[in-house]
């Protein structure tokens, strides 16, 4: 006998309840840590986050962390600069 990879209408059904309890706990819990959003793997995103996925972090209004970039021309006076303090450093010796 074949078996089909197309799901039944009562296995989608019973899919869907699962995800609706799902969102459902995360609510709780985030309402349980104060507001901080708790997300599974499985949850899709919501519209806002299709909208603002690939936007700057300036423009989602969330602060800017992590990595700080400097420009190439910022890096090269920061490179003289420390050359011209080891320089003085040796001259002193």
């Amino acid at each position: 006998m074949p078996t089909s990879h197309t799901p039944s209408v009562d296995r989608l059904k019973r899919a869907l309840h699962i995800l609706e309890q799902i969102q459902e706990l995360e609510a709780e819990v985030a309402s349980l840590l104060g507001g901080q959003a708790v997300r599974s793997e499985a949850a899709a995103p919501t519209a806002t986050e299709h909208k603002t996925a690939g936007a700057p972090a300036a423009k989602r209004g969330k602060k800017r962390g992590g990595k700080r970039f400097v420009s190439p021309e910022a890096r090269a006076k920061m490179a003289a600069a420390q050359s011209a303090r080891w320089a003085r450093f040796r001259k002193s010796k």
